[in-house]
């Protein structure tokens, strides 16, 4: 298991001192330097980290 993988959204906002939200991840993340990371639906939309993501893959899809 990785930390893109937990099953935990890792999405922290700006001034949360690295708050991170914590629930289930559905989507994995991955930034243009290749990090990935997870996050819940809502995060995905509108968290502050994902703004940085260059594609996602279904967390559902890494399971099977």
């Amino acid at each position: 298991m990785t930390y893109a993988t937990d099953g935990k959204c890792h999405n922290a906002e700006p001034g949360t001192f690295n708050h991170e939200c914590g629930k289930p991840a559905l989507w994995i993340g991955t930034t243009a330097k290749g990090f990935a990371s997870g996050f819940c639906a809502e995060c995905k939309v509108r968290g502050f980290e994902a703004h940085s993501v260059v594609s996602w893959i279904s967390a559902e899809s890494l399971a099977r």
